[in-house]
């Protein structure tokens, strides 16, 4: 009897783990089938066909149209750069979401310019108030140069429970002026319900009473990053600025404001500038104002946001004034002139006593001094007789002295008879 009981049991037992097992086999396959299902784009205006409609730019400096020689499809694709040689720019749209469902986010990008850096789609979740609930995006990134639009989407992400709607971005960033814009089109974001298709009946498999489960290999540990949220900058008056330049440890990220920087092991916020867990300096720069700065340690998991405050230079570099080199005043070297004027036959010619400061020389001979120039300068003094008046006076002199003699000589002869006749 006690036979019997022990075979029943163990009958018993064998078909219930049989059932187990078939159930554990029908559940598995349920799940194998499951395929997402794809809802309607809740992009308003995602080919462009309409212009820029439903579209907001940002910053101020972006340039944002709709043309006809580069599109995906349709007539239209959307055009996107900015005035100022480098830095961010992005068009956006804000759609409403339902908190605890799958969204995505796909479309097409061509960039094919050298001074584009990289182009991005992405999404912000954000709550009743407009704002965000998380400061990383979930974003897919591109920076392969391609004459071809190429396609990006996406990962899955479940909506937060406090979500309400999703500001979708598409975002461009620059390095120079780019002779080709980058160009968006056919973007679509879209919620993607689970939807489980069940599977033909199939015949119950022939289990034998003991299965080995197969050991599952162990999940992969996720790798946990700092993230560094560096809001708009602003002035003291509260006033945004714009191109304000990041540095990590003075280093150029060749990044602007209004960026996430995330840190972990081996990671470069670009090329060359390490962004490992450990302490960083980061600075803000922009010419006229102080530089911004903070010193953080980055460890796995860390979420930092900063909003920082630029004050105006106090010592704004000095323009240099021209230097006026004075003109030198030309030389003037005087020249004084002395006329030299005989009073009478008799008188004795003489130069007369040049004295400093004086025009004119007493005595019976008059003298005329006239001097061209500065009267301090006394320098180079030319003498010039006049020529004239001296010939004049010299034959004057000659005839009188002539006459002289020979009223002397008459004078002689007229004594002479005079005591030859008395004798």
């Amino acid at each position: 009897m006690l036979i019997i009981i022990n075979e029943k049991k163990a009958k018993l037992s064998f078909f219930s783990r049989k059932a187990v097992l078939t159930s554990l086999f029908f559940i598995f396959c349920f799940f194998l089938k499951v395929k997402f299902v794809r809802a309607a784009n809740l992009i308003n205006n995602s080919s462009f066909e309409e212009g820029t409609n439903n579209w907001s730019s940002s910053p101020s400096t972006a340039v944002f149209n709709v043309i006809d020689t580069f599109k995906h499809s349709g007539q239209y694709g959307a055009l996107l750069t900015k005035t100022s040689s480098s830095g961010a720019a992005s068009i956006s749209q804000k759609v409403s979401v339902e908190s605890g469902k799958f969204y995505r986010l796909s479309g097409w990008v061509l960039i094919n310019d050298p001074y584009i850096n990289n182009a991005k789609l992405r999404f912000y979740w954000l709550n009743e108030s407009g704002l965000k609930i998380l400061p990383e995006a979930v974003q897919i990134e591109e920076t392969l140069k391609d004459s071809r639009f190429q396609f990006l989407e996406t990962e899955l992400s479940l909506a937060p429970e406090n979500a309400s709607s999703a500001e979708v971005q598409a975002y461009v960033y620059l390095e120079g002026n780019p002779e080709n814009p980058a160009v968006f089109d056919d973007l679509i974001f879209e919620e993607i319900s689970p939807s489980p298709t069940l599977p033909p009946p199939s015949p119950t498999p022939t289990l034998t009473p003991s299965l080995t489960p197969t050991p599952k290999p162990p999940s992969p540990t996720p790798t946990l990053k700092a993230v560094y949220k560096i809001n708009k900058a602003k002035d003291e008056n509260g006033e945004f600025l714009s191109s304000v330049k990041i540095y990590v440890d003075d280093n150029y990220t060749h990044h602007y404001d209004d960026e996430v920087l995330y840190f972990c092991s081996g990671c470069e916020c670009y090329s060359g500038v390490d962004c490992s867990f450990g302490e960083h300096k980061i600075s803000l720069e922009k010419d006229g104002y102080e530089t911004w700065q903070e010193i953080r340690t980055f460890n796995p998991g860390d979420n930092f946001e900063v909003s920082p405050v630029l004050k105006l230079s106090q010592n704004p570099s000095l323009v240099s004034s021209p230097t006026f080199t004075p003109t030198p005043r030309p030389t003037i070297t005087p020249t004084l002139v002395v006329t030299l004027t005989a009073a009478s036959p008799s008188g004795i010619l003489a130069a007369p006593d040049l004295e400093e400061n004086e025009g004119s020389a007493e005595g019976t001979d008059s003298a005329e001094i006239k001097v061209l120039g500065a009267e301090d300068i006394k320098k180079d003094i030319n003498i010039k007789p006049p020529e004239s008046k001296f010939k004049k006076n010299f034959l004057s002199l000659g005839a009188i002295g002539l006459g002289g003699i020979m009223i002397a000589a008459a004078a002689f002869s007229f004594f002479k008879r005079s005591g030859r006749d008395k004798n």
